[in-house]
């Protein structure tokens, strides 16, 4: 049996409340939120400790998608595991979450900008978008 990896599973939302992400589940939203039907999705950047390389990607259920990444059911990343979880950001919609995916996977220097916040901030944070910046990289007018 391979040990767990060691995570950080709480986020530090807008309202500054701490998260403990193992109370968040695939339904509603992490107050609780009765009625909500929205699945929140995350978009999170990995980095191998075998090989120092990052991969980006996006998941409902973030700690069983890393789980699955250590284990090696995940093709891409077999290779390359064990992996760290080095930073994510949470949506509200998996709309959402593939917009921003596909967005820092098109743009380089959009996704070494993610990365490079990700090294910033204590691993396996949680990023908030850059002030006046959505989920396409670009800038939101009115507001």
């Amino acid at each position: 049996m391979i040990p767990p990896p060691v995570y950080h599973p709480t986020c530090v939302c807008a309202e500054g409340a701490m998260i403990d992400l193992r109370s968040i589940h695939r339904w509603g939203d992490y107050r609780g939120g009765a009625g909500v039907k929205k699945k929140k999705a995350y978009v999170y950047v990995l980095q191998s400790l075998k090989t120092g390389g990052f991969y980006l990607g996006r998941t409902t259920d973030l700690w069983r998608r890393l789980d699955q990444h250590n284990v090696g059911t995940v093709r891409y990343t077999r290779k390359h595991k064990p992996w760290n979880l080095l930073a994510y950001e949470v949506h509200q919609s998996v709309e959402s979450a593939t917009e921003r995916e596909r967005t820092l996977k098109r743009r380089h220097r959009m996704k070494t900008f993610f990365i490079k916040r990700a090294l910033a901030v204590p691993q396996g944070s949680c990023l908030e978008y850059p002030i006046g910046i959505g989920p396409s990289g670009r800038r939101q007018v009115g507001g």
